[in-house]
């Protein structure tokens, strides 16, 4: 059988909409600490204060308003990496003040929208309807960082500069969705500390790119 993506309906009036953006806070408030399957209908009307028919109004299902909140959250983050990896941006700097601008706004995007994202992930591993959007996703922001890093390829010390690029960003993809996104699913006795997490992505995805550390270690 054949996965498509759910058909969505656009709310055309304003009340609709502010009803619809309600019940999209209330998805995503609940994502943060219960998994797709474990957030019901109930509990998001409750949230967003409206009646489960006037949910049903506004959304056909949970798919379908996962698909929506996907919309959302990464149209607004796709417009931000768009300004922040553009080429001309850091074109006067140098890579590591490049990378630790960018990493910055990434880790913090993983931190605030992880539930998001962790919905997204684990949908787009069941229904290829939803890896598909994921796909279209990953190769934009992908094609972005290259793009950006490749402004600064006197600096990549590796033979081949634009796969040591493409690698990095996978590299520092899993570390995030690892360490951040499903963070659950490797216990520690450490607290997460978002400081320690920026310093070591930073210095692994330099030494990646440049063999050297962050500059305040070499100096």
């Amino acid at each position: 059988m054949v996965s498509v993506a759910p058909k969505l309906r656009i709310p055309r009036q304003a009340r609709s909409r502010e009803t619809l953006r309600r019940i999209l806070d209330a998805f995503e408030g609940a994502l943060q600490d219960k998994t797709f399957e474990e957030v019901t209908v109930g509990e998001l009307c409750e949230r967003a204060e409206c009646s489960v028919g006037t949910f049903y109004g506004r959304v056909e299902s949970k798919d379908a308003l996962l698909e929506h909140l996907r919309r959302r959250v990464y149209g607004e983050m796709q417009e931000r990496l768009a300004e922040l990896f553009d080429p001309q941006r850091g074109a006067a700097a140098d890579l590591d003040d490049v990378v630790t601008e960018q990493l910055g706004v990434l880790l913090d995007f993983h931190i605030q929208r992880r539930g998001v994202i962790r919905a997204v992930i684990i949908q787009a591993r069941r229904h290829p309807a939803f890896a598909e959007q994921t796909q279209l996703f990953n190769g934009a922001v992908l094609r972005l960082v290259k793009d950006s890093w490749m402004q600064h390829r006197d600096e990549i010390t590796a033979e081949d500069p634009v796969l040591a690029a493409e690698q990095a960003a996978l590299m520092l993809a899993g570390f995030f969705r690892e360490a951040i996104v499903f963070r659950e699913l490797w216990p520690t006795e450490r607290a997460f500390d978002r400081q320690k997490i920026f310093d070591h992505s930073r210095a692994m995805l330099l030494h990646c790119l440049t063999g050297k550390a962050p500059k305040e270690l070499t100096s």
